[in-house]
């Protein structure tokens, strides 16, 4: 919220959460406040053998790094995992859900139901620990793996939040007792959106906005070009002071898109288009270093687009579109070969990275259709 002391409870902007609690949720949640209680103490004992939670780190304002999640390593000393879940039921790219191959084992007894996971998943993701709010989620979808709120949740976490929201946009001024969750309610429609907006935004802290504060929102721009090609390099300007010049340059390309004769809007492009090259140029190396072919794909082309003429930067990209396709393909055939021996979940495991990978791949796109008719295989 523009900067107050009201904590996410008591913002009233997610349906359902944050209300009073009734007596008989009270008692329920007392009871497994006791039964966790208990379990904890026998895994003291050495009758479970559950790790405990590391203290994460806050997240810097990051752009938008595609591929596998990152999670926290497992201690060599941990049990293995009990079961994991393997794919969810859907269609198309939102069927597999990111993260689950490092995931948290679902555990066999938990004291909390997939509504309070989810509370507790936003608390986390308000205050930009990303990696706290990714483990709470997981553990929802262990309880409710149709849940629409924590399936998007988690979606919004890897999604590319230009690709989701569009490259059309309009600038908004943070007003008195706005909070993230309560913008993205009016003007997404969903205030479970909020992380996804904050991305948008490169907001490290999404909890942490302030009273006049510029943000990008989805739109069409209403008014005089001139009018509203200034506001935009005004917020573009803010961007720039602030030292994030790929969002100033955003804000500048808008701005010349809406009025491209706008002198304050092609300056600030000429200021900042550099630095802005260079920020996607290193992000794009360091992808391709960590082996995260569709971040360096992702990074390489932004740079592009700003400087057509580097070399080098044509070069990466063409290095990982080959590796994508290749892996693409590898993942096709070996989802055509689980096809052929009627394992569904292997082939819808496979073709939902392939979309991921090549969402123009026709013949994965095909075969998933085809294995969400199939039936189940018995084990």
């Amino acid at each position: 919220m523009a900067h107050g002391g009201n904590t996410l409870r008591t913002q009233g902007e997610f349906d359902g959460i944050g209300e009073g609690e009734t007596v008989r949720t009270a008692m329920n949640r007392t009871c497994a406040a006791l039964l966790y209680t208990g379990a904890t103490l026998l895994a003291s004992f050495g009758a479970f053998g559950c790790a405990g939670r590391a203290t994460q780190t806050v997240a810097e304002p990051a752009r938008y790094t595609p591929g596998v999640a990152k999670t926290a390593e497992q201690p060599k000393t941990a049990p293995a995992p009990l079961h994991r879940p393997q794919a969810l039921p859907g269609t198309g790219q939102d069927l597999m859900v990111k993260g689950y191959e490092g995931a948290p084992a679902c555990p066999v007894f938990d004291p909390f139901n997939a509504e309070e996971r989810l509370r507790r998943a936003l608390e986390p993701l308000m205050l930009g620990n990303e990696e706290e709010g990714r483990r709470e989620l997981l553990f929802a979808l262990c309880q409710e793996p149709k849940d629409p709120k924590a399936r998007d949740l988690l979606r919004q976490l890897d999604v590319p939040p230009e690709e989701e929201l569009g490259k059309e946009f309009v600038t908004y001024r943070v007003q008195p007792g706005d909070s993230l969750p309560g913008i993205a309610k009016r003007l997404l429609g969903d205030p479970y959106r909020f992380y996804l907006l904050a991305r948008y935004n490169h907001l490290a802290r999404p909890g942490e906005i302030t009273e006049g504060q510029c943000l990008r929102v989805p739109g069409t721009p209403e008014g005089g070009s001139a009018r509203v090609a200034g506001e935009l390099a005004s917020c573009g300007e803010e961007a720039e002071r602030a030292g994030d010049p790929t969002l100033a340059y955003s804000y500048f390309t808008r701005g010349m898109e809406v009025d491209p004769s706008h002198a304050a809007c092609r300056a600030g492009l000429s200021r900042v288009a550099d630095d802005a090259s260079e920020v996607y140029r290193r992000d794009a190396v360091r992808s391709l270093r960590e082996q995260d072919v569709a971040a360096a794909r992702w990074n390489s082309a932004k740079a592009l687009q700003i400087r057509p003429d580097n070399v080098e930067m044509a070069s990466l990209n063409d290095t990982a579109s080959i590796i994508t396709q290749n892996l693409a393909n590898a993942l096709y055939r070996e989802a055509l070969v689980a096809h052929e021996r009627g394992d569904r979940e292997e082939v819808l495991a496979n073709c939902g990275r392939v979309l991921e990978l090549d969402p123009d791949h026709a013949g994965a796109d095909h075969l998933l259709h085809e294995a969400a008719a199939m039936a189940p295989m018995k084990h």
